[in-house]
């Protein structure tokens, strides 16, 4: 009932430009179903399957979102997650048969009583296979080394050779930009005696230098900067090139220490195991097998891990699979009940424009549109109404149209049986937005007009502060007029 009546009653505090009356937490959803359900177009079906739906695509998105999750984590396990419970029973019974098979050798290997001859002198060669290839790894591990530390120097020695060539080249640009902005310095004293410096131009007719008395080219410190500076990026290029390359081999270095340092630790351990125990090739044998069962079972544990996982995931996948099914049957029958009802949407629409149209062109010629008005349209889910396209107009044409489509509403519901609008109507403040007496006065009377021509019983109900002289005298007043000196609401 609290949504029917913000259909209703139209007040003060509610934008002009909003069908509805403003309240917290309004949702499309409720505007689309309470209007829909006056028009008589609602049933409680579509409205049960909307509300579903919402909930599902909820339940959807947080199944689908812990999935992407669960994935997210496996992948960056290394786990993946791809694994079916049926692969996993399959990989676990072939892992099992290996181990009968292991314990069988392994039994097998026990019994057998017979000794190998040779097994010292296979050891001795065991043993001297594996120093040989420990010396060879520590020598390799000590060159690379003592080569990265050398490299190490050279590089950085490089960089700073680059370094100070950039510099001297940056040092000949600034040179070169001084001595283009001052020009050659000519001196008219020594420095030294301060005795005039004679122009030997004048007594040679060749040029020479003011203070020297050298012969001078046309252009000495443009082929002296030319030159150092060739000698520079000559020096800075192969110096470049030379860093380049040891830091190439560096880097190379760099990642060989690393593996080098894997196969001495390795070398040093199985040396050092082979020193501590000898074993015959038999008990060698039969240690490999027990290894490998122990990996076997180690295998059988983490398979019992995702088998469990695999579950989670599953389950997951078919919740998800579930609810997909769910919305596109809800969908589907939303689709369904909407186009069932599309010709009383349509009957009940075209009922109303033309109320509303009609209401429109009534008005005072105020507004261009409402003079015109030849397609209205209207959203309960946006709460917007438009004339001939337009949503924004004046504040008291907006205040006209609000009160015009409310009309119109229980003007058509008056006329066709299938609307569900209660014959009554509650406008308040239909002066505000700056409206002009006159407007106001003429809007009052298409008011009565209007309701003197519906054909069912109905109330409307508006007040006003100016009401017309029209309606002054007549039984349609109820109450009296307020004043600052008399209240409307006696209290007290």
């Amino acid at each position: 009932m609290h949504q029917l009546l913000r259909l209703l009653y139209v007040d003060q505090r509610t934008p002009h430009d909003a069908i509805f009356r403003a309240e917290p937490f309004d949702t499309i959803l409720t505007r689309e179903t309470v209007g829909n359900y006056l028009c008589g177009i609602y049933s409680a079906d579509l409205y049960d399957a909307q509300l579903e739906l919402k909930v599902v695509d909820a339940q959807l998105s947080k199944s689908v979102s812990d999935l992407r999750s669960l994935f997210s984590v496996l992948g960056k396990s290394g786990q993946g997650g791809g694994n079916t419970t049926d692969f996993l029973q399959a990989e676990a019974a072939s892992l099992s048969d290996e181990i009968v098979a292991l314990n069988a050798k392994v039994v097998e290997l026990r019994r057998d009583s017979r000794l190998v001859q040779n097994e010292k002198e296979q050891s001795a060669k065991v043993l001297a296979t594996l120093r040989e290839s420990l010396s060879v790894t520590q020598r390799k591990y000590a060159e690379a080394s003592d080569e990265f530390q050398s490299l190490s120097l050279e590089v950085e020695d490089s960089k700073q050779f680059v370094g100070e060539l950039e510099r001297r080249l940056g040092a000949l640009d600034d040179s070169e930009a001084t001595r283009k902005y001052l020009g050659a310095i000519k001196f008219n004293f020594c420095p030294c005696c301060l005795a005039a410096i004679e122009d030997a131009t004048e007594r040679t007719g060749a040029p020479f230098c003011h203070l020297c008395k050298s012969p001078v080219t046309a252009t000495p410190a443009d082929s002296q900067i030319l030159r150092m500076r060739n000698e520079l990026a000559l020096q800075r290029r192969e110096s470049a090139k030379l860093l380049e390359t040891r830091e190439g081999r560096l880097q190379e270095i760099s990642k060989e220490l690393p593996i080098l340092s894997r196969q001495l630790k390795q070398l040093e351990g199985q040396y050092r195991s082979a020193t501590q125990e000898w074993t015959s090739p038999v008990e060698r044998e039969i240690d490999a097998a027990n290894l490998r069962l122990g990996e076997l079972k180690q295998k059988l544990v983490q398979i019992g891990e995702y088998h469990r996982l695999a579950g989670v995931i599953e389950e997951l996948q078919n919740k998800r699979a579930t609810l997909e099914d769910r919305k596109s049957k809800l969908q589907d029958k939303i689709l369904f009940l909407e186009a069932k009802d599309e010709s009383v949407k349509a009957e009940a629409r075209l009922s109303i424009a033309n109320e509303l149209i009609s209401l429109l062109r009534a008005d005072l010629p105020r507004q261009e549109e409402f003079i015109s008005a030849a397609a209205v349209d209207w959203s309960f889910s946006d709460n917007r109404v438009s004339v001939n396209g337009h949503t924004q107009f004046s504040e008291s044409s907006m205040v006209i149209l609000k009160h015009c489509f409310h009309l119109a509403l229980l003007a058509a519901s008056t006329k066709h049986a299938f609307f569900r609008v209660p014959r009554f109507l509650l406008l308040d403040g239909i002066e505000d937005g700056g409206q002009e007496i006159e407007r106001s006065h003429h809007f009052q009377e298409v008011v009565v007009r209007l309701s003197a021509s519906l054909p069912a019983e109905h109330q409307i109900i508006f007040a006003t502060s100016q009401i017309a002289p029209s309606l002054q005298d007549t039984d349609l007043v109820v109450g009296k007029a307020s004043t600052v000196d008399d209240k409307t609401l006696a209290i007290g």
